[in-house]
């Protein structure tokens, strides 16, 4: 799953779920789906099943589909904090890639002095730091909501 949430391939393309149904809490531990157009439903359950959350879509109707939440176990809570935790971590290996292939540049370029490159260096590298340490923030706020 990714930052858009469920991707369905619909219509020959790739959308978000939100795009082609309407998510509703129908109870505490019952999800209801209306989608927009009868023809993508099936696109639709079969999205919610591959997207690895441990949900099981009914089909309710032709536009209606029904996930049941299970109820929430030690187990996976433990299983959420795991995927979060490597969520954080291949974030931040991009963003060291991203740094590197900055740096790259930086060093192809012909700085009139070395102070200029060790000055875009250094920038880069705060840069890179900052947005380390928001990633890192994320996930342990993100970690201490799944401890209780």
């Amino acid at each position: 799953m990714n930052r858009a949430g469920v991707i369905v391939s619909a219509y020959g393309v790739r959308s978000p779920l939100n795009k082609l149904a309407v998510v509703m809490v129908r109870d505490r531990q019952t999800l209801a789906l209306n989608v927009f157009d009868s023809s993508v439903t099936k696109d639709v359950v079969k999205a919610i099943q591959g997207a690895d959350l441990g949900f099981n879509p009914l089909l309710e109707g032709p536009q209606t589909v029904v996930v049941p939440v299970p109820p929430v176990s030690s187990t996976t809570l433990e299983t959420l904090r795991k995927k979060t935790a490597q969520l954080g971590e291949n974030t931040r290996i991009s963003l060291r890639n991203k740094r590197r292939k900055a740096m790259d540049a930086v060093n192809k370029l012909s700085l009139q002095s070395k102070d200029q490159q060790k000055t875009l260096e250094r920038k880069i590298q705060l840069e890179t730091n900052r947005h380390v340490d928001e990633v890192d923030d994320l996930v342990n706020v993100k970690l201490s909501e799944l401890r209780g």
